[in-house]
């Protein structure tokens, strides 16, 4: 037995390769080695579905097709690619499970989006959720009207003609209202009977009534608590590190150590940032300026340390809520458009009403109560403020909290999260930008756009290292796919290798392969096997792993 051949037995004997792929390299065929390959990770997926662990089985059956090939390689075997095995050539904003769809049943989606204006359609996608991110909370400033500020004369300030909630509950109606006309348009007056199912919405009340209160302490926060625009986006980032905190404590997902570093010093500069704006604040009305701008181009008038308060009862609530939806969307199954009116219809109102009421009767004085309208039962309440009924602009306002929640919620579920994170990062810069030149709500300062900067590449950093760094996936594949893939290729049941038997290039254990982002290296008997880029490997982008 020459020594040629004796490689190829080894290599295919290797406790690391699937049986499917052990008659190719037993073979020295590398083709052989990449129909297994993507036969396997296609049974995965169609027999398991996308919301079983499929996704991870995925990734770990594009490890052992990218080991295969370096494998091939090494023996300077040529590798070709048969049609079929065409797919998605460039990285996409989308998430796994769409990309893996739109590879199997939508050609002409997939050819349009390797194309400029597919990339051009993607950058759009972007720039809308950045869009909704910076918008909100400049639009809520922006509704309000100014009065004269009694106590400095000459002077306004920024008056209250609503309670947030009333808002919300009125964008809690407009959106029932909206889905409820697409439903019956779509799917007939079943399709709208099965949205307003009782049992359904009790499973979904949790989420929905947290979504309620948290986005009433958000239009607080800036309405009654005095937050700028860009106040809020910065602080609001707070919810990647709460987030990192529950991952770790209940989830036991670690960090990198950059990761880390990068939470640490996201936590810092948002306590710096609050602290120099009540120190402008501060410093500003002592020297009586009133509503002028303070040191750092902060906004003198109306900070106030409530409006931070609201601010972590909102990221606190928002990060509970979507750890709570994630789990019971992967068990209660249900369309897009049924999906909002149980998240954001009528538990939303109930809530966003309850917020009303204890702050009209637990907040106010007793002097505001009684200058508000309690006409028509006290219903009247809901379209004043204390400074006056609403304008038009507040129901802009609220058509806008329920039209971009049914958008970002659309394409959120879609986006990965990478994106949706370096696109929470950008959106810093473009509320700062709208609240300057646009909506004329603070000045220009080149400290403000210091901390924004700083606060924005901290993110941005932070959502890049995942990147490099994937959160660990599964030990190994679930044996009930290893299984029907071994009986298909009439092969004895076997395992593929887990996270813990592949290496980076940095010597750490990872787990989920990202094709495309950097290749696996395997170390077998001091010998590292050369990485096989995508181009090397005939294009075949398998996609990055959940994270």
């Amino acid at each position: 037995m020459d020594t040629a051949e004796r490689t190829s037995q080894s290599d295919a004997a290797s406790p690391l390769v699937h049986p499917l792929l052990q008659n190719g390299l037993a073979r020295n065929s590398a083709n052989e080695i990449l129909q297994n390959g993507s036969r396997f990770r296609m049974v995965a997926l169609r027999q398991d579905g996308p919301d079983s662990g499929a996704e991870e089985t995925a990734s770990m059956a594009g490890m052992v097709l990218d080991d295969a090939i370096a494998i091939c390689k090494r023996r300077s075997s040529s590798i070709t690619i048969p049609p079929v095995m065409t797919v998605i050539r460039q990285s996409t904003i989308f998430t796994d499970d769409v990309k893996e769809r739109i590879n199997r049943e939508r050609p002409t989606i997939r050819e349009f989006l390797a194309s400029s204006y597919g990339l051009l359609f993607q950058l759009t996608l972007v720039l809308m959720v950045i869009a909704a991110y910076a918008l909100s909370p400049n639009l809520v400033g922006w509704s309000m009207p100014q009065i004269e500020d009694l106590d400095h004369p000459g002077k306004t300030k920024q008056g209250q003609n609503y309670f947030a909630p009333a808002v919300l509950a009125f964008s809690a109606a407009v959106n029932f209202l909206i889905c409820a006309i697409l439903l019956v348009a779509t799917g007939g007056c079943k399709e709208l009977q099965l949205a307003l199912s009782p049992s359904k919405h009790l499973a979904w009340i949790v989420p929905a009534f947290g979504y309620g209160v948290s986005d009433s302490f958000e239009v607080l926060s800036m309405s009654a608590g005095g937050v700028d625009a860009t106040t809020y986006i910065l602080l609001s980032q707070g919810k990647l590190v709460l987030t990192a905190l529950v991952l770790l404590v209940f989830f036991g997902r670690e960090q990198s150590q950059v990761g880390w570093c990068m939470i640490l010093g996201i936590s810092s500069s948002m306590i710096g940032y609050s602290l120099d704006s009540a120190a402008a604040a501060a410093g500003a009305g002592a020297a009586g300026e009133g509503g002028s701008e303070g040191a750092g181009g902060h906004p003198a008038r109306g900070f106030k340390w409530a409006g931070i308060l609201c601010i972590g009862v909102k990221v606190i609530l928002s990060v509970t809520c979507g750890c709570i939806v994630d789990q019971k969307m992967k068990t209660l199954k249900a369309p897009f458009l049924r999906q909002m009116v149980f998240i954001r219809s009528f538990g939303y109102g109930a809530a966003a009403l309850l917020v009303l009421w204890a702050q009209v009767g637990l907040v106010l004085s007793d002097a505001e109560r009684a200058s508000l309208d309690w006409s028509f039962g006290g219903l009247a309440v809901v379209f004043e403020g204390p400074d006056g009924p609403w304008t038009w602009k507040t129901v802009v306002l609220g058509v806008w909290y329920c039209m971009k929640d049914l958008a970002v919620f659309f394409l959120l579920k879609r986006l990965d999260v990478i994106v949706k994170n370096i696109a929470d990062a950008l959106s810093l810069f473009a509320a700062y930008f709208l609240a300057v030149a646009v909506f004329k709500s603070r000045q220009a300062s080149a400290i403000c756009l210091i901390w924004v900067a700083v606060v924005a590449l901290q993110v941005l950093a932070f959502s890049l290292d995942k990147l490099n760094h994937p959160l660990p996936g599964p030990a190994s594949l679930p044996p009930s796919v290893v299984s029907r893939s071994a009986k298909e290729a009439g092969t004895p049941k076997a395992g593929l290798a887990g996270p813990s038997s592949f290496r980076s290039g940095s010597g750490k254990k990872q787990g989920g392969a990202v094709s495309g982002l950097g290749s696996i290296q395997e170390q077998r008997d001091g010998e590292a096997l050369p990485q096989t880029s995508d181009a090397e490997a005939g294009t075949l982008i398998l996609g990055p792993s959940k994270r």
